[in-house]
């Protein structure tokens, strides 16, 4: 039997006692979707899903004033809500928040991260007349701030460096973290930062000399004196000069995967000043007792009650990274989240043009609203696009599950160069083709320059949509049919609400020749045949690079699942390319099967933080491992990078097929190096090694002293 072995991570944040934070109020600013339903309460101001920097806080707004409502936290330890309806994020971790009135009630859930792009040295709570906190952007962004209810795009602090600010007044300091490669207008800004998960608001509650309580529903004010200046950047100012270092357990190992997590020691901290408020005269009711939604500290909790609380932060940095304090890693190279731009998330139907794809062919041409010809269909039923814009596309039987022999094109003619842009949007609303491509290199839906370049595809699917390409057998591989390609350097995006089932036997899933983005969709690829392990090719592959977020992808591929094709080859041509082929997956579910190849190939590095991945390979085959008959379920060319934030992933290679040793191959693997910052369960069944790196293997900023781990145990 082959050794598997689960093992839980849980980075922990530091022990976040009870703030008893009575009568507290927090600016918030942007404008979220309500969360409500028939005959429950309405929240105004919170997402579904809000996510909060732990050490911030959030002030609930619902359609009744909250002093009528209740508010319970299901995990008081990871977020606490007091019945002013102040939400403190203590550590991370997800909980649920209620807010009742009377029979009525509406549910939100809450995930408690770890602040990403910058730290805060102190965290939202109740100070003796001042307070001064300093905020730190880390290295690939700049930190946004503000204290009103706007941001400034000057109002920044730069990638590297720290500010320091001292409230004398209650005040509320927001921070937005955003990528340095992204440009940012003031209005873009201020859209764009309400719901950012990313974003930070921390209220502190500034208590005057010989005042006892901030009653409830009381404004806050704006601070009297607010000192910004520069810290040095050589000096991380939440960074301590030695890294937190903790024993590791023991951890069992069964084969039934089951073990004991593993958790770092928590760094020592205290907490902000609690104090019992006593009653003072106000028209708002003043809370004097300890609400029951919040922890109780007790003398462990607050050991001390000091007017500025220390807290050492813990490693989750990649090193390289400002303030990372682990290990030195010579070589490393920082693993790439990808970015997604506002286009990226582009549903609109607006002005789109409509076209039904018939069952029997016919000549015809589609007109924009301005009767311009932007597309026509010709007598072998191919759809050729030639400008951009909209266009809502459907196949006629679609409901009843009929398939329609046709293929769509885009390929844009000179006139294009004169549309105010050249971004193509189709919209996918119940389509079902099942086509065979006229030639190699070509797609069911092909996306390629023509006389005027395409600055970008997106394609979004609404309802359902199935694809089948049924391209011949026994061609290149490189140049093979697809369901979608997208090809002569364009840059595609899927998205949207519906699903999209691909099936290729002979060919890919889907293939881009840049950059491929998928957000939000449901998508399941299918390639090759599972009784014939000689045919069919790749799942989902970018070629200069592959990024998702909070998809839903199920892959059963011949060849590997998700890829960047990018190679030696192409960067000897072109050296410009050398620091492209990454890989990011962030939020969403996976299950990724490759049947005679890796579960996920990055040529360059892996950034992983899914909500919840199952990655299997198979080799099927039988065949003898080599470079390039790589058979490994999670792979990368310099670093595989695990966040913090990860949920559940689950690398298997227990299902090897063949010879043993000589076709069993490696869960985890990266030619530099494999980082491992905490995050989820983290399950391994190893076919030959569960880990092996080529330069280092590094938990919570400690480097192993092996570069091979065929068991896993000996890591714990």
């Amino acid at each position: 039997m082959k050794k598997q072995t689960k093992t839980g991570f849980r980075r922990t944040t530091g022990k976040l006692t009870a703030w008893l934070l009575t009568g507290a109020l927090l600016l918030s600013s942007g404008v979220c979707p309500d969360v409500s339903a028939a005959g429950k309460v309405m929240i105004k101001n919170m997402p579904a899903v809000k996510y909060m920097p732990a050490g911030s806080s959030f002030l609930v707004k619902a359609n009744q004033k909250n002093a009528k409502l209740s508010f319970t936290s299901s995990k008081k330890k990871i977020a606490s809500v007091d019945k002013s309806g102040l939400i403190l994020a203590k550590k991370k971790g997800t909980t649920k928040l209620k807010v009742s009135s009377g029979k009525k009630s509406a549910k939100v859930t809450i995930k408690v991260v770890p602040s990403k792009g910058f730290t805060m040295s102190k965290k939202a709570g109740v100070y003796q007349e001042s307070v001064t906190t300093t905020l730190k952007a880390q290295k690939g962004y700049q930190v946004y701030y503000t204290t009103s209810d706007k941001f400034a795009q000057k109002t920044k602090v730069k990638a590297g460096t720290s500010k320091k600010f001292t409230f004398t007044k209650t005040t509320t300091l927001k921070v937005y973290p955003v990528r340095t490669d992204q440009k940012m207008t003031t209005a873009k800004l201020n859209k764009t930062a309400g719901t950012n998960r990313n974003r930070g608001d921390y209220c502190y509650q500034i208590k005057a000399a010989g005042a006892t309580n901030v009653p409830t529903g009381t404004a806050v004010s704006a601070p009297t004196a607010i000192v910004a200046s520069p810290l040095p950047t050589t000096v991380p100012a939440t960074t301590p000069t030695a890294p937190v270092t903790s024993d590791k357990p023991a951890v069992s190992q069964t084969p039934d995967a089951t073990t004991t997590p593993f958790v770092t020691n928590p760094p020592v901290e205290t907490d902000p000043v609690v104090t019992t408020p006593e009653p003072i005269d106000s028209k708002e009711p003043v809370v004097t007792d300890i609400p029951e939604t919040s922890d109780t500290p007790d003398a462990t909790d607050n050991p001390a009650h000091s007017s500025e609380p220390t807290e050492k932060p813990v490693n989750i940095l990649q090193p390289g990274e400002e303030g990372y304090c682990g290990d030195a890693a010579d070589g490393y190279v920082i693993a790439y989240k990808g970015t997604f731009e506002e286009s990226d998330s582009n549903v609109s139907i607006d002005n789109a043009v409509q076209i039904t794809l018939p069952k029997t062919a016919a000549k015809q041409e589609f007109k924009d609203s301005d009767g311009n010809v932007v597309a026509s269909l010709s007598k072998k039923n191919k759809l050729s696009i030639t400008k951009p814009g909209n266009y809502l596309i459907s196949s006629e039987g679609s409901a009843s599950g009929d398939a329609v022999a046709a293929t769509i094109e885009v390929s844009y003619d000179a006139d294009a160069a004169a549309a105010a842009s050249q971004e193509l949007h189709m919209i996918l609303d119940g389509v079902r083709l099942a086509s065979a491509p006229s030639k190699t290199d070509n797609g069911v839906i092909t996306i390629k320059n023509g006389d005027t370049d395409i600055s970008k595809a997106i394609i979004t699917v609404l309802g359902e949509n199935v694809i089948e390409d049924q391209g011949a057998a026994d061609l290149n591989l490189d140049d093979h049919t697809a369901g979608i390609m997208s090809k002569k350097n364009v840059p595609l995006t899927l998205n949207g609400s519906g699903s999209l089932q691909i099936s290729s036997e002979n060919g890919n899933g889907i293939q881009c020749k840049n950059f491929l983005k998928l957000q939000d969709a449901t998508i399941k690829v299918t390639t090759g045949n599972a009784e014939d392990a000689s045919v069919g090719n790749n799942g989902i592959s970018g070629k200069t690079g592959l990024f998702v977020k909070n998809a839903d992808l199920t892959i059963d591929a011949a060849g590997d699942a998700l890829k960047t094709t990018l190679d030696a080859a192409d960067i000897e041509a072109d050296p410009a390319l050398a620091e492209l082929g990454n890989m990011s997956i962030d939020g969403g579910k996976y299950q990724l099967t490759a049947r005679n190849g890796d579960g996920i190939s990055a040529f360059r590095t892996l950034y992983l933080n899914p909500d919840e991945m199952t990655v299997t390979a198979q080799n099927k085959a039988g065949k003898d491992l080599t470079a390039a008959g790589s058979c490994k379920a999670v792979k990368a060319g310099t670093t595989l990078y695990v966040s913090p934030d990860s949920g559940s992933i689950t690398a298997d290679n227990s299902q090897t097929a063949g010879n043993g040793e000589l076709t069993a191959d490696d869960a985890l693997c990266s030619d530099g190096y494999i980082c491992i910052n905490g995050g989820g369960d983290l399950t391994i069944k190893p076919g030959k090694s569960a880990l092996r790196a080529g330069k280092g293997i590094l938990f919570n900023g400690h480097l192993e002293d092996t570069l091979n781990v065929e068991d896993y145990k000996s890591l714990f």
